[in-house]
């Protein structure tokens, strides 16, 4: 059973409040009824009972008033503390102990904690027990021809060379994100599935054998409305109906605390029942000290302006059978492929747009305009290209007739597919979002 607690816009928790001012502020931000808030953040606390059993009366209240006294001190000791520590404290962290950190600031603001590469949270993952990390694929990477125009490190690398060597960065939770998840195992996961999605995408699904794709795109800060919505721009690399790996660029402000678009990584083995976003799920394994998931991506594209693009590849290796995902010239980490059942073979599709979540006023996706307008205007995703043999050499322009169109409403988000000399084969996505249809 649990606890509600709510954090207002202010910023603090209703329960220190006096009791009236509580009911107050509950009512007002919910138009009557205590759990539809729009601009208060929930917290849940495991223990004394359920929110679907709660009712806003004051012997309720009481209830959270004594109970979040005690979430309130907590709060004020997690955001002091390394991800390491808290972790260990919820026994979720044995591997990483008390080990030694360092800290390292970005341009822009971000803490990312310098842990032990042995004591990353991704290798907690039950199915990577003793697995052995791989420092570099067993052949190079060569991924996009252009990919010395995209970001440079200054765009959305750690400070000063980055992480020390043998660490790798990991994104500080502030002890703010983890109490609007309400613990930390649930911090980073698919809040996301409380919204419909909507996809402007173009295909491979013809149930070839993919050992890789890369592609170079351009990145940009669509609006979302409220903090619960998202909107990406990312390559999907599929096989089977379960597993998924996802990478791109990302606005989530639930997520990070922030407007900014965010460089990401996704999967799942169990067709979305389970995932979350970066670092936060067990599983992806980092190598980069310089870049890292959750980072911050800045500048971004302008509308008929300067385009700033990032290129990425997600590239199976072809002794060890893990998935690498390389941004720009560097290698930021991999999916191994114990987590997974069907890529742990090979992929059988390949999916590149844009996907927003949201109800009613929905989200701005890529610039926001619709892909009629042309690169500049638009977002795109260029130099398409697929592996269907698993080495490196057979990297392949895909062929635009080789694409099919899955848009789903077509009234606020669209995609077209083409080909150019200096773009090879793209596809241009995005629109402005509002209040859309879908399609019977």
């Amino acid at each position: 059973m649990s606890v509600l607690c709510a954090r207002n816009d202010e910023q603090e928790l209703i329960p220190n409040l006096p009791l009236q001012r509580t009911l107050a502020l509950a009512q007002a931000n919910s138009g009557g009824h205590l759990f539809n808030k729009p601009r208060t953040r929930l917290v849940y606390s495991s223990s004394l009972f359920s929110p679907s059993s709660f009712s806003p009366f004051p012997s309720h209240l009481l209830l959270v008033l004594l109970r979040c006294d005690h979430l309130l001190a907590a709060g004020s000791n997690l955001a002091n503390e390394s991800p390491l520590r808290t972790r260990s404290q919820e026994g979720e962290g044995n591997r990483r102990g008390d080990s030694q950190t360092t800290k390292t600031r970005t341009t822009y603001g971000q803490i990312f904690y310098c842990i032990d590469i042995h004591k990353q949270p991704g290798l907690d993952h039950p199915r990577l027990k003793n697995h052995t990390i791989q420092m570099r694929p067993s052949e190079d990477l060569k991924g996009t021809e252009n990919e010395t125009n995209a970001f440079e490190f200054q765009n959305i690398g750690l400070k000063n060379g980055g992480c020390p060597l043998g660490t790798v960065p990991i994104l500080k939770i502030q002890g703010e994100d983890i109490l609007r998840a309400g613990s930390l195992p649930k911090f980073g996961k698919n809040h996301d599935n409380d919204f419909p999605h909507y996809y402007a995408v173009e295909a491979m699904r013809n149930k070839q054998s993919i050992y890789g794709a890369s592609v170079v795109m351009n990145v940009w800060k669509p609006e979302v409305h409220n903090p619960y919505q998202f909107s990406l721009g990312q390559i999907w690399v599929t096989a089977g109906d379960n597993d998924y790996i996802e990478a791109g660029w990302q606005v989530y402000p639930y997520l990070y605390d922030d407007y900014h678009s965010h460089l990401f990584v996704l999967w799942t083995s169990d067709d979305y029942t389970h995932y979350c976003y970066n670092l936060e799920c067990k599983g992806f394994v980092q190598t980069s000290k310089n870049v890292a998931p959750g980072s911050i991506i800045n500048p971004v594209s302008t509308y008929n302006g300067t385009q700033h693009e990032m290129s990425l590849s997600i590239i199976k290796d072809v002794k060890t059978g893990h998935w690498f995902l390389k941004w720009g010239q560097e290698l930021v980490g991999y999916w191994p492929k114990e987590l997974f059942k069907y890529l742990a073979d090979r992929a059988t599709s390949v999916e590149w747009g844009g996907e927003v979540a949201g109800s009613k006023r929905l989200p701005e996706m890529g610039s926001g305009h619709f892909p009629n307008e042309g690169f500049g205007k638009a977002s795109f995703i260029s130099q398409i290209r697929v592996m269907n043999q698993p080495h490196q050499e057979n990297l392949r322009d895909v062929d635009p007739t080789e694409i099919t169109t899955g848009d789903d409403m077509p009234d606020c988000y669209k995609s077209s597919v083409g080909r150019s000399a200096q773009q090879g084969t793209y596809i241009l996505f995005g629109g402005p979002g509002g209040n859309c249809v879908r399609p019977a």
